[in-house]
């Protein structure tokens, strides 16, 4: 696990969240909820983040992105080699710049979620998983869970801007 999320733990006295499903699935990028960006209200800030990945003037393989019926499906697309990206020089940079902007359409976008988000303080939030996903998640106890520590950075936001 991420020991900035270990060390986390014992500090707020409640469990966190250790799955983003059942109950807690709003929280997954693949939960269908419409995100706004640029003018487009993408089906789900999966969508929309593999969206923001390809390059600008990939209208075709975009268009193709935005219309996928599922988030699974937006994901395999933009995993195929012929599809152009966006131009990067830190891939680990611009993937979490990617990811804030999804995450930041989604609950802007949707009142609600952002309330349930809100919600969830102070409790840790981990994206557990079992296909191995280190980079976003925890999976068997190990990963550096950056998209349970997005939505944290991102709660304290609304929980800051709640209280000015």
């Amino acid at each position: 696990m991420n020991e900035s999320v270990h060390e986390a733990e014992p500090v707020t006295g409640l469990p966190p969240i250790e799955r983003f499903a059942g109950e807690f699935a709003w929280l997954s990028n693949m939960f269908e909820a419409p995100c706004s960006h640029a003018g487009l209200t993408f089906k789900s800030s999966e969508h929309l983040y593999q969206w923001l990945k390809t390059a600008p003037g990939a209208g075709w393989w975009r268009d193709r992105i935005f219309n996928a019926p599922h988030g699974k499906v937006a994901k395999a697309i933009v995993r195929n080699e012929k599809c152009p990206k966006a131009p990067f020089v830190d891939w680990t940079e611009f993937r979490l710049a990617c990811m804030k902007v999804a995450l930041r359409a989604k609950f802007d976008s949707n009142p609600d979620l952002r309330q349930k988000l809100i919600a969830t303080a102070p409790r840790i939030l981990i994206e557990g998983n079992y296909w191995r996903d280190h980079f976003w998640g925890v999976c068997n106890g190990t990963g550096l869970n950056n998209l349970g520590l997005l939505l944290m950075e991102l709660r304290s936001e609304y929980l800051f801007a709640q209280a000015a």
